[in-house]
């Protein structure tokens, strides 16, 4: 099972930040392979298989991450633990979005969100 808190980011193989919570999605398409007249219903096959994280509120280390904006459109690679064993899900994504957040008098939160770039192994 994964944890938000379990999810690391490496920037140049180099771990940068933590996520105090995280979502993984792992989809896969799906390809239409019969034709109605065959048995009036759908039958598929598997596609292309994509994933995506979102992640709340990196903590991160201010003197390799100095600016949320430049991480955008960057690739970087994630490391999800996986609880009570040694083995961990790794893959590399580029970032898709900041989302920071600010309201007087409390701590600035934020999100990142990513979009998987070739396999999870």
């Amino acid at each position: 099972m994964l944890e938000g808190r379990n999810l690391l980011l490496f920037v140049d193989n180099v771990a940068v930040a933590g996520a105090k919570s995280c979502e993984l999605d792992v989809q896969s398409d799906v390809i239409e392979t019969c034709s109605p007249s065959v048995s009036g219903w759908s039958e598929y096959i598997a596609g292309i298989k994509k994933w995506t994280v979102s992640c709340g509120l990196l903590i991160v280390d201010g003197d390799t991450i100095a600016n949320g904006i430049d991480m955008v459109g960057r690739q970087v690679s994630l490391r999800f633990s996986v609880r009570n064993s040694q083995d961990y899900i790794t893959g590399n994504a580029i970032v898709t979005t900041w989302h920071v957040t600010g309201t007087l008098p409390n701590l600035a939160q934020g999100s990142f969100s990513f979009r998987g770039t070739g396999p999870l192994t």
